[in-house]
């Protein structure tokens, strides 16, 4: 570890959920949900990472600290988070449960958690069962609609401080919200990630097998694993008693000469604490998996405390004694942590901004995670498993052992178990040689499946003998990555349960208020996704594990550009992101400009997963290709960020303004493209005010546009730039004849200190932020929508069938009229949409009104799957597994861009540029109060309202009746448009750490 980083060494690393992702999944058909399910992570010991529950660890989560809960109902320990699978939840995958992240600094020296955890028994298989009768238009039923909150539940605080960089003190607060007498059995667990008995990845391989081990002290134990020696000690019970010390073993490979008897697995604790099974746990208190065991009993309304600390052996810490110097480090550091966070906070804040903010960045820093993926690694391997009682199974019978598998119904080493095959199959993992792959890759005439058979016949690593059966990986998922992608790294993650896995576009989003917070870690992990072990060759950025060559926004620029502009301007790390992006940006030119004259993109999803009537990934038409309005629009934002660059970068050396001359150049190019009619293959509709999307068919030289009134349309605003000209540069000759040439467009003003430039006109954005600015359009209570309000009530449904290519109506389904835009969807067009390029040609694909009305069936069914309808909430479709939705709800990531550009516009048209806000209302506002006034709207989502009830927590009404739950804040994916109540991943800071900066604008001036 860098000796810079040493105050980092532990911190908050642990996953959430490493089961059920990508990077553990060892199927033959990519089924990752399946093969390594919740129940499987109990006793299936993880190849590439860990998970837990409150947890933390070191850099390389190598050491790990969690912790196990038993309330003497359940059939398991909770010492993880559960959660429905993505075939399980009516929306997709979905964490069930209640915790809060309440505190954290930049280091790492205190934290503070809270988890909620019920007196009666976890209601596992009620919430699988709810949630299997639900549909995707039903509301998702959570943990707290099941009623175990109603009455008797634990509270468990969490927290940590350190008396060092690698002293570590943790105290667990008990406390029994119910109304008698209750025993709690807590387990503090330290065990150490399997790197010996695999080599999953170079970086954290070990030869030598680590071991945890029993001191003289009967409550202390002695860690030896590669990083260092660390002694660990459990304070006595409650009672004044010392807590019983067991262990285990966390290995995916036990030793051939140990009896079944005298193998210790990896769930252990489950039978020592809820079976009694004494045998189960290493007598000689040794092993690389240890807890002490408490159990403690409370009465209504109190509480206890567990405390635990670990330090290196040779160390002579303070905290050791458990006394009143571990309290008052405690204390310390919990009062550094609040002085460090009220400095963040602007004194015009009120209490409840504060106690957002501080949730919010708690969040985000809680938020970083451990993430290992070797590609070539991983997709060697080549698993051999008995999958007759996985991915042939069918939903039923999955979510049944599911079912019985949470409530303990299944013996987890038992023949019949599934698990014990696939634990054995990945005892295997890259127990091969490396040294032929890219070899046996390259060579076309040798299938994928051909060289992970021959890698089976070099494999030396033990395996079990029941029922093996082999098969070989056919989804062949990320094989473009194979030779590079190699992490082992600190991650910003969007949630660590719902997104254990980073995607490159949200930690862009990250950054931003990151970059208040951590300067430092901000512009590393900016590089480090520009770095050779993440880029690939080509210069594409990986997108996220499940397909890293998917498309996302490139927006990772604009954050490079931010993070310099707001962190005293390092010249020298603007410098290496612009090499870097220079890759990326030849890779966007070559890989998703559309063939033909002009500056057309493409790009696919963009991040807005099922924004459009189709899916813009893999669901066009055949025989049209989709030119993108929001595409277009993102490489001229793109443009203009590197020509920002160049320009900071010309203070270093004028040839930087070649540079800049150059995206200048191309950005118009992309904004004449973008600008231009639809009738000449642009995306303006002079009709309609608005940038759609449009189909141009292969073999005919007709258009047709996507007139959906969405996020897409709005994107172009966002290619704006306002920038202070660098002094140095300001009378340099090359300089002043790049602007010169750039006068000649009208969407450039210059004076002597800045300049503007913007992808849309004036008139343009007058026009557009009419749309933007009405309520029964984009203006929500709570932001801006992502799809308009209007199609509520007038879906749009696809003018060319999805499967074959043939129109489905020839008619413009919006006009400006009301009573046009009625008689559209009703089948009667007000005029021809057969906009062509050439008029004179007649288009190859067309149907006439006869060929519509006789296949009635077939054109209503197919609206009815794929029409485009406002849904302010969660996504009543399935396109994209229907785990978000960009079909009406509020996302902030997509706000803070538009409310930027807005400030960009303002400090160029100032107060004489005027709208009406709402749109109608015959109030006019300048651009700077539009941006407080939706700013507001948006904090308005996490801030109680008169009744005491914050629109993010819906309709649960402890949050606004009972004390101990007042206070506290969760941080949605995204938000219903009409009531502010969350949707999607409930811990997304991530993203929607975001709010602080809307809390900054709300009160600019």
């Amino acid at each position: 570890m860098e000796a810079g980083n040493l105050e980092k060494f532990f911190g908050p690393y642990l996953s959430e959920r490493q089961w059920g992702t990508v990077r553990e999944d060892y199927s033959h058909n990519g089924d990752c949900w399946r093969f390594f399910s919740h129940d499987k992570s109990r006793y299936t010991v993880y190849l590439h990472g860990e998970d837990g529950l409150l947890g933390w660890c070191d850099y390389k989560s190598k050491l790990c600290v969690s912790l196990a809960l038993w309330n003497g109902k359940d059939k398991i320990l909770k010492e993880r988070l559960f959660g429905l699978t993505g075939l399980q939840g009516n929306h997709g995958e979905d964490v069930k449960e209640v915790y809060y992240y309440l505190d954290n600094v930049a280091d790492h020296s205190y934290m503070r958690a809270l988890y909620r955890y019920p007196q009666s028994a976890f209601p596992y298989k009620k919430l699988i069962r709810k949630n299997k009768e639900r549909k995707h238009t039903d509301p998702e039923y959570e943990l707290t609609d099941t009623g175990v909150f109603d009455h008797d539940y634990w509270d468990i605080y969490m927290e940590f401080a350190k008396e060092d960089p690698k002293t570590c003190l943790c105290r667990y607060i008990i406390h029994n919200r119910g109304k008698n007498p209750a025993t709690l059995h807590i387990l503090p667990q330290i065990w150490l990630r399997d790197t010996w008995s695999h080599c999953s990845c170079d970086s954290c391989h070990t030869t030598t097998k680590p071991n945890i081990k029993i001191c003289n002290e009967k409550n202390q134990v002695r860690i030896d694993y590669s990083e260092g020696s660390f002694f660990a000690k459990f304070d006595n019970s409650p009672t004044g008693h010392l807590p019983d010390l067991i262990f285990t073993e966390n290995e995916a490979i036990t030793s051939a000469d140990k009896s079944d008897e005298e193998d210790y697995k990896k769930d252990a604790f489950h039978q020592f604490v809820i079976a009694g099974e004494t045998k189960c746990v290493n007598p000689h208190q040794n092993g690389t998996k240890c807890a002490a065991v408490y159990c403690v009993t409370v009465n209504p309304g109190s509480s206890k405390q567990i405390q635990m600390c670990l330090w290196p052996v040779k160390s002579s810490p303070k905290c050791n004694n458990f006394g009143l110097q571990f309290d008052s480090i405690l204390k310390a550091k919990a009062t550094q942590a609040k002085k460090t966070c009220s400095k963040l906070m602007h004194p015009s804040w009120s209490e409840e901004e504060k106690n957002v903010a501080q949730q919010a960045y708690a969040g985000l820093l809680w938020s970083k995670q451990f993430y290992c993926y070797d590609v070539q690694k991983w997709f060697k391997a080549n698993c051999s498993i008995d999958w007759d009682s996985g991915s042939e199974l069918s939903d039923e019978e999955a979510d049944d052992i599911e079912e019985k598998e949470c409530c303990g119904l299944v013996d987890p080493h038992s023949k019949e178990s599934i698990q014990a095959e696939s634990c054995s199959d990945e005892n295997s993992l890259c127990k091969v040689s490396d040294g032929n792959l890219k070899q046996e890759i390259v060579d076309s005439s040798t299938s994928s499946d051909e060289h992970l058979e021959k890698s089976e016949n070099k494999e030396s690593g033990r395996r079990s003998s029941i029922g093996k059966q082999t098969y070989k990986i056919e989804h062949k998922r990320n094989k473009d990555w194979l030779f590079h992608l190699h992490n082992c790294d600190i991650i910003s993650m969007p949630d660590k349960w719902e997104f254990p896995w980073y995607a490159t576009w949200d930690l862009a989003f990250h950054m931003i208020p990151f970059s208040t917070i951590d300067p430092l870690f901000t512009k590393k992990q900016l590089l480090l996704f520009l770095s050779d072990n993440y880029l690939h060759p080509s210069g594409q950025l990986p997108a996220y594990e499940f397909d890293f060559s998917d498309t996302n926004p490139p927006v990772h620029a604009w954050a490079c550009l931010h993070v310099y502009k707001n962190s005293k301007k390092d010249i020298h790390f603007l410098k290496k992101c612009f090499q870097r992006l220079l890759l990326n940006y030849t890779w966007w030119i070559n890989a998703k400009k559309i063939p033909g004259p002009g500056h057309l993109y493409g790009g696919g999803f963009l991040g807005m997963d099922n924004i459009s009537v189709y899916n813009r990934s893999h669901g066009i038409p055949p025989g049209y290709m989709l030119a993108q309005a929001d595409g277009t629009a993102w490489m001229a934002f793109y443009s203009l960020k590197l020509f920002e660059m160049a320009l900071e970068l010309s203070q270093l050396d004028n040839d930087y303004l070649d540079m800049a001359e150059r995206f200048l150049n191309y950005f118009f190019l992309i904004a004449d493209t973008a600008n231009s009619p639809i009738n000449q293959a642009g995306f303006w509709d002079e009709e309609d005010k608005f940038f759609y999307d449009i189909l141009l068919p292969y073999h005919s030289d007709e258009i047709i546009p996507l007139c959906t009134r969405s996020l897409v349309g709005l994107v172009p605003l966002f290619a704006c730039a306002f920038i202070t000209i660098p002094k140095s540069i300001s009378t340099n000759p090359r300089f002043l004849s790049i602007m010169h040439k750039a006068m000649s467009k009208n969407k450039v003003m210059l004076n002597q200190e800045q300049f503007f430039v913007s992808l849309i006109s004036k008139n343009q954005l007058q026009q557009i932020l009419a749309w933007v600015l009405k309520e029964s359009e984009f203006l929500s209570p709570f932001g801006i929508r992502s799809l308009s309000k209007h199609y509520e009530n007038h879906p749009y449904p696809p003018p060319v069938e999805t499967d074959t290519g043939h129109k489905l109506n020839s008619g413009k389904m919006e006009c400006s009229s009301d009573e046009q835009k009625m008689h559209a969807h009703m089948g009667e067009s007000h005029h021809d949409s057969k906009v062509e390029r050439n008029p004179g040609e007649k288009p190859v694909l067309e149907d006439d009104d006869s060929d519509i009305e006789s296949n009635d069936s077939r054109y209503d069914e197919m609206v009815k799957e794929v029409t485009v309808k406002y849904a302010p909430g969660e996504s009543i479709c399935g396109m994209f597994g229907g785990n978000s939705n960009w079909r009406g709800p509020i996302w902030l990531c997509m706000n803070y861009l538009l409310l930027e550009s807005l400030e960009s516009y303002y400090y160029a048209y100032g107060d004489n540029f005027q709208v009406e806000l709402p749109t109608g209302s015959g109030k006019s506002v300048n651009l700077q109060q539009v941006v407080r006034d939706i700013s507001e709207r948006i904090v308005s989502i996490f801030i109680p309202d008169k009744d005491g009830k914050r629109p993010v927590h819906g309709g649960f009404r402890q949050y606004a009746e009972e004390e101990s739950w007042r206070h506290l804040v969760l941080f949605y994916e995204f938000f219903h448009a009409e009531t502010g109540r969350g949707c999607g991943a409930s811990h997304q800071t991530g993203w929607t750490a975001l709010v602080v900066e809307f809390l900054k604008k709300k009160y600019s001036q």
